[in-house]
């Protein structure tokens, strides 16, 4: 499969969304997302600022239910 990762900017950052990145890895974002909550806490202890990476937020899916996705940001270190 060739496909392009979509990027957009939010406040001065490059976002992509999580369900994107599930959709190019050939992976399901359920699974995604539990990797990503392992990452966070990871992250968490070891003192760094998860919003620096990952932000939790949510999308409508087909049938109007409310469902968890992250955007996950270009962290440059």
């Amino acid at each position: 499969m060739n496909r392009e990762l979509i990027v957009f900017t939010e406040k001065g950052k490059s976002i992509v969304d999580s369900r994107e990145v599930a959709v190019l890895i050939e992976r399901n974002h359920f699974d995604l997302l539990r990797d990503i909550r392992k990452y966070c806490s990871y992250l968490t202890e070891s003192n760094f600022a998860v919003s620096e990476f990952f932000v939790e937020t949510t999308y409508i899916d087909s049938t109007g239910r409310e469902l968890p996705s992250f955007l996950l940001t270009k962290k440059r270190l």
